[in-house]
């Protein structure tokens, strides 16, 4: 699977977490701070805001807070309020508010729109598949098995003409094999057991790569196991 980001539990919409029963009961078991999403704990307020017009604070630690980014944190009377960051500038961060003037308040992000840029692009399923190509009496024999064991093999009868530069004949296959289009397979290893080199027209090489890899996908269909 490719995935255009990397997964984060805490940059979803939450509450706060809470282990529940997972080690037994214990206190503080529902996780009661806010009905808003807190979202990932950036640290805590290191230098505090003085009061003054476009004024900064840092944190104790370092983060990836970056402009336009939408931060909160728990006022005196423990209500969730928050900013967005006009201007990250090293470790000094610029909200579009004043924040409390006081030290160590915890800060956390609630909106990321980088990240959530990056998961609205779809993930991609991507498959290996192993090509195996045999002669025969005849032509020739592809096998192609994917990295879940599917596995398919085609006879394909063809004329044998002796290649006359049989030093790129390896190379042709691959390279037309290698076109998987927007199938979500893609070509992992390739095996040859040819007793000479032949040439085969690239139309053909395609088409052969079409029909093994029709042939794989109605495969992987038929052997997806199914949830009752």
């Amino acid at each position: 699977m490719k995935l255009s980001f990397e997964p984060d539990l805490e940059r979803t919409f939450n509450r706060g977490y809470t282990d529940y029963f997972l080690h037994g009961r214990q206190k503080d078991i529902i996780s009661l701070d806010s009905q808003k999403s807190l979202g990932k704990f950036m640290g805590k307020v290191k230098n505090p805001p003085t009061g003054k017009k476009n004024d900064y604070f840092t944190l104790d630690r370092e983060s990836d807070l970056q402009n336009g980014d939408g931060i909160c944190w728990f006022n005196k009377r423990d209500e969730l309020v928050g900013t967005n960051i006009n201007t990250v500038e090293g470790d000094k961060i610029y909200p579009n508010r004043f924040l409390p003037q006081k030290a160590r308040i915890d800060i956390y992000r609630n909106s990321d729109p980088a990240f959530e840029k990056k998961v609205q692009n779809r993930a991609e399923r991507n498959v290996a598949v192993d090509f195996t190509v045999k002669e025969t009496e005849r032509g020739f024999e592809i096998y192609a098995e994917d990295e879940d064991g599917n596995r398919v093999e085609m006879k394909l009868e063809a004329e044998k003409k002796p290649a006359q530069k049989p030093e790129l004949v390896e190379s042709n296959w691959k390279q037309q094999f290698l076109k998987l289009g927007d199938t979500v397979f893609y070509a992992r290893e390739f095996s040859f057991d040819f007793g000479k080199s032949y040439f085969i027209p690239l139309s053909v090489l395609n088409e052969w790569r079409r029909r093994v890899i029709s042939k794989l996908s109605e495969t992987r269909k038929k052997n997806y196991p199914r949830i009752l």
